[in-house]
């Protein structure tokens, strides 16, 4: 595969990032700018910069696993404590973005293929947002972060990008270690948020939303015990793959253990649904 051109930000560039986030910050969300935000903010966007800047010379696959990961904490940043910032959704903006403007990580990437489905779903985004500029739910908050996530515009792109981000054998691989990883967590955070012991709950804002809402359902840090049947039970899937595709006894060990707690998790979601999957 012949290796593509791409583009290396001075450093600059990065410091007027980094100006126009914070000038983003206080417009948005000036509460972040008070108090002991006032010193913990430009701190974490420094190191944010920091990252971002290193992940631009990766390949895209890293984020995109990274985003994948995250995505789970999505809705409760704010429990995390951190100021409600959607680290997930940042990530995917950082892949779309190098993956368009051509970052060294994409290097050695195929180019994007453009097919007919591609331009229906295209066609399908442009008549939601249409729709939802006539009943003017699309300046509402929930309108439009539903038509990113739900409907929805990141899905449909990363159904665009994720053939090339993972075109590689050691792409795809990457991919099914961060998602058997990723089902070790979930199935014994499942386990742990109903059997037992709640203190190895992480994060702990799940114990307290089980004690708001006690229905004696494995919701993780999805707060909804659907998402984390359906996320459980992906993730069982990828470590099946991974079973049969690793080699070496500690590999396929640590696939077959997150089998077995998705498996575990699944169940306890106690969602049919879940269960007929």
């Amino acid at each position: 595969m012949p290796i593509r051109a791409v583009w290396r930000p001075q450093w600059s560039a990065w410091m007027l990032l980094g100006l126009a986030a914070l000038a983003a910050i206080l417009a948005a969300k000036p509460r972040l700018l008070t108090g002991h935000w006032l010193i913990l903010t430009p701190c974490l966007l420094v190191a944010g910069l920091v990252a971002v800047r290193r992940l631009w010379d990766l390949p895209p696959a890293v984020t995109m696993c990274g985003a994948v990961v995250l995505t789970v904490f999505s809705g409760g940043w704010s429990q995390v404590g951190l100021g409600g910032i959607p680290l997930n959704r940042l990530l995917i903006v950082l892949v779309l973005i190098a993956v368009f403007l051509r970052a060294p990580g994409i290097a050695h990437t195929p180019r994007l293929q453009f097919r007919n489905v591609h331009l229906l779903l295209c066609l399908t985004v442009l008549y939601v947002l249409a729709s939802a500029a006539a009943s003017g739910t699309l300046t509402t908050e929930a309108g439009f972060l539903s038509l990113i996530d739900q409907v929805g515009v990141v899905p449909y792109l990363m159904f665009l990008v994720a053939p090339a981000v993972f075109a590689g054998e050691r792409e795809r691989n990457l991919l099914l270690a961060a998602l058997v990883g990723l089902g070790i967590y979930l199935g014994f955070t499942a386990i742990f948020e109903s059997l037992g012991p709640h203190s190895l709950v992480f994060p702990h804002y799940i114990v307290h939303v089980d004690e708001i809402l006690p229905e004696a359902r494995a919701g993780g840090p999805f707060q909804s015990s659907t998402a984390e049947g359906f996320a459980t039970f992906a993730c069982a899937t990828a470590a099946v793959i991974a079973f049969i595709q690793w080699r070496g006894l500690r590999r396929r060990y640590f696939a077959a253990t997150s089998v077995v707690v998705c498996a575990l998790g699944c169940f306890l979601t106690l969602e049919r649904g879940v269960w007929f999957a």
